[in-house]
């Protein structure tokens, strides 16, 4: 099964494509029942987003146009830059299934389309590789990511990437280092202008920020099948992690570097999860990017073929038990 899906074919996006729209199938049927950030404490991004949408089964059309955007991304990345070497769809068909993890947040959850502009933003920081001189795609993904918190606001914590990303492909330079952290303040202040021209003040944008950045959100009851589907996938990540670390030094240089940033990427979002109040399960969405990617380059490159069979079979049947058990 993993064999017929490591290429880039027709049938095989077609597949992707199959298992995407069967794992949100239910959110069109239990449209409603899902968990969403109410309007008026939302980012004003996605209070334009969600009027522009309404309610109803379009938010739904419009996430998974989100999700298929993002996993049309994860595989052309790998295309561009092959730090995985070899064309493959695995990320995208992992991502998808991942996705069918979390039925409550199976809607137009502003984690969406925040994570397309923290792709892309990675995306421009790499670009910086073969800058000579000043590389201003720092400031680019910072920016990027200024936007997507617009969308969702624990993006923001994400701003510490570029920065990172300074220090691992061009080292300590001060002019770099300082473009990296200045696109997200840009972004703010932009905004806190709009709001000051054309809204009830700043201090509406600053509660917004407030509410979304520090504000305690409701415990997420996970069920035994989610916790089986969260531990098997953790459980694959770190195996993953270690797999990729023990063969980064035969790597491409750029390779390694790009591995990195996942890694960070990955604790991040982890450490998001497990400290901020605000931050519940539906950082899942962003922190499934970079997995993704360690978890297809285990599968992909193992001298066992009979465990990762097993466990990718596994994440399938727990994303597909855990949509069954909705209509019960």
């Amino acid at each position: 099964m993993l064999k017929a899906i490591k290429g880039v074919t027709p049938g095989v996006i077609l597949l992707n494509v199959f298992i995407l729209l069967a794992l949100w199938f239910s959110a069109f049927l239990f449209q409603g029942q899902q968990s969403v950030f109410s309007d008026h404490r939302s980012m004003p991004l996605y209070f334009i987003l969600r009027n522009l949408t309404g309610p109803g089964q379009i938010e739904i059309i419009i996430s998974l146009a989100f999700i298929l955007l993002i996993s049309y991304l994860l595989v052309h990345y790998n295309t561009i830059l092959f730090f995985i070497p070899e064309r493959t769809i695995v990320p995208s068909v992992l991502y998808a299934i991942f996705t069918g993890f979390f039925i409550n947040y199976q809607t137009l959850h502003p984690v969406i389309p925040a994570s397309i502009f923290m792709l892309i933003a990675l995306r421009r920081i790499i670009d910086a590789y073969h800058v000579n001189g000043t590389a201003f795609s720092f400031f680019d993904a910072s920016l990027l990511i200024g936007v997507g918190s617009l969308f969702y606001a624990n993006l923001i914590w994400f701003g510490i990437i570029p920065l990172i990303g300074v220090i691992i492909l061009k080292g300590y330079k001060l002019k770099e280092m300082m473009l990296s952290i200045a696109g997200i303040p840009v972004t703010l202040l932009i905004t806190a202008g709009i709001y000051y021209l054309f809204s009830p003040g700043i201090s509406g944008l600053i509660e917004n920020l407030r509410f979304n950045l520090f504000s305690e959100v409701d415990s997420y009851n996970f069920s035994i099948v989610e916790l089986a589907g969260i531990a098997t996938g953790g459980i694959t990540l770190l195996a993953g992690i270690i797999f990729v670390f023990k063969r980064i030094k035969n790597m491409k240089i750029k390779s390694r570097k790009i591995f990195i940033l996942l890694l960070w990427w990955c604790l991040i979002s982890v450490a998001l999860y497990f400290i901020s109040p605000a931050v519940s399960v539906e950082i899942s969405y962003l922190a499934a990017i970079p997995s993704v990617y360690y978890i297809s380059y285990y599968f992909i490159f193992s001298k066992s073929r009979i465990i990762p069979l097993a466990i990718f079979i596994a994440f399938i049947v727990c994303a597909s038990v855990i949509q069954a058990l909705r209509y019960f």
